[in-house]
């Protein structure tokens, strides 16, 4: 979607990479377009965030001051936006650090290293790099 939408750019290494796309960009697109960017369902659910936040229903950059539960609803009142995908965004999109997606990896990880539940409480406010550093160490230990 960066490719087929975004501006390109040039890093201070000579590197070239795509910015993410505008909500207007990404507006402008045709269904194909955005099908063609291998969206597959998702498509829909891409278009309808992205009219949130061109209409202004949905203002990121208020979300990155409020606090995690707050920014948490207000993503998920967005078509297609459940816990998972508003945790992604929170952490990686608003720097909420406490943001904490669970994916089958991390799933798998607090199923086999803390049974009897993570302490949430213990890691605030920064469960998501906690999560992030999980993540890789499960993705990359048995390499």
């Amino acid at each position: 979607m960066c490719e087929t939408a975004g501006t390109k750019r040039i890093d201070p290494f000579g590197e070239i990479y795509y910015q993410f796309p505008s909500p207007e960009e990404i507006l402008a697109m045709s269904d194909e377009a955005l099908k063609a960017c291998r969206l597959g369902y998702r498509t829909g659910y891409v278009k309808a965030a992205a009219l949130d936040v061109y209409e202004e229903r949905l203002k990121l950059d208020e979300l990155r001051n409020e606090d995690l539960p707050a920014a948490m609803d207000a993503l998920m009142k967005v078509y297609g936006v459940g816990r998972k995908v508003a945790n992604c965004v929170a952490l990686f999109g608003l720097h909420q650090m406490d943001g904490f997606p669970e994916d089958v990896w991390i799933k798998r990880i607090l199923e086999t290293e803390y049974p009897g539940g993570y302490p949430m409480e213990e890691y605030r406010p920064f469960n998501g790099v906690y999560q992030q550093y999980m993540f890789y160490y499960y993705r990359e230990k048995d390499k």
